[in-house]
């Protein structure tokens, strides 16, 4: 494929830059809808979705894999929606495959403050989006956290503290990552 694809890591160090250098800004995670379904060529699908994101006003925008783009955009999250939403009418319009897309929206600061959180945000609200019937862009939820105890083996929690301490981070804040990261490789919906 003649696309460059950014690798989890580059995402993240991107995402990081633009924590550093900008004060606002939103953050788009796009996914194509049910292209599976259909027997559409998911290389002839990228190229064109990113030939209408080319023609479009977005300026920045990422290959991240699978049929997944992600967005960023120097405006607030309302006015980055109303881009959003017209450029879905656009989609409709210009495209050669009959596929819709959904997204999850993020505003920085609000929704978080570490390259992580801002990810796992939209990708809430990607999720959202998905349970909602698809071909929606959404906003995450208020974000609080829902307590779930599980077992674990002694291994497994003698091994996730030595990490904690040596990456001075909370044992909490490992597994939430971890989950997130099985999520990835693991997405069907």
């Amino acid at each position: 494929m003649n696309i460059n694809i950014l690798s989890q890591d580059e995402l993240l160090h991107l995402i990081n830059s633009k924590l550093e250098e900008q004060n606002v800004f939103s953050m788009a995670l796009i996914d194509l809808d049910k292209w599976n379904d259909k027997s559409f060529n998911l290389e002839e699908l990228i190229l064109d979705f990113r030939r209408v994101l080319e023609s479009s006003n977005f300026k920045e925008f990422h290959y991240i894999g699978r049929d997944e783009f992600i967005l960023f955009v120097d405006e607030s999250i309302e006015k980055t929606f109303q881009q959003l939403f017209e450029f879905k009418l656009y989609w409709e319009r210009d495209r050669k495959f009959e596929v819709t897309y959904s997204a999850g929206l993020v505003s920085v600061p609000s929704h978080g403050n570490t390259p992580e959180e801002v990810l796992r945000r939209a990708e809430e609200g990607l999720y959202k989006a998905k349970q909602q019937g698809r071909n929606m862009i959404c906003q995450p939820d208020n974000g609080s956290l829902v307590l779930k105890s599980n077992y674990y083996y002694k291994y497994q929690l003698e091994r996730l503290k030595t990490i904690a301490k040596k990456q001075k981070k909370k044992e909490s804040e490992i597994l939430r990552l971890a989950l997130d990261e099985y999520f990835r490789r693991h997405d069907d919906i």
